[in-house]
């Protein structure tokens, strides 16, 4: 594209990432939106949630790479606490169904919410991106059995629904 066609369609780079970047929120708001959008117990829905943004996150690895190595420290930190408040959104109301029906024992569903999505943001792109601190699947599967453990979910049904991979 040239760059005066470039500039009719957005005033600089930032704006460009910004779309992209809001672009790809969206995308990851569609896929939990999706996932959890079924009938079933909020503990398997929210890992079905997870699971379809780890799925994304996956999917948009490159174009998360270039926003990380394009922002500066503080317009990061501004897109990521305006991307972690829209997904805490529909995470917390899940978290808050899963109290409602004793699946999950929290004080605050939102802060909860918050919680979940810091631990996953960084460790699942890392995971992705460099295999830190270990591949993509053992990350996912062990953040899913934590986050169920500290939403208060029994160790029985986190061995269900997040079962360790046999080594054998």
């Amino acid at each position: 594209m040239a760059q005066g066609t470039f500039y009719l369609y957005f005033k600089s780079k930032e704006q460009l990432l910004g779309e992209l970047r809001r672009g790809v929120l969206q995308a990851y708001m569609a896929a939990f939106d999706e996932a959890v959008g079924v009938p079933g117990p909020a503990d398997a829905r929210l890992l079905a949630g997870l699971d379809a943004i780890h799925r994304e996150v996956t999917r948009q690895a490159a174009l998360v790479r270039v926003f990380r190595q394009a922002a500066t420290g503080e317009e990061s930190e501004r897109q990521v606490l305006a991307g972690r408040r829209r997904l805490a959104e529909p995470l917390g109301a899940l978290i808050a169904e899963g109290v409602q029906e004793g699946a999950f024992a929290v004080d605050d569903p939102v802060m909860s919410a918050h919680f979940v999505i810091s631990l996953l943001a960084n460790l699942l792109v890392e995971a992705i991106s460099h295999a830190e601190p270990a591949a993509p699947d053992t990350v996912k599967v062990q953040s899913a059995r934590f986050v169920l453990r500290a939403l208060g979910v029994p160790a029985r049904r986190v061995d269900q629904l997040a079962p360790l991979e046999d080594p054998t």
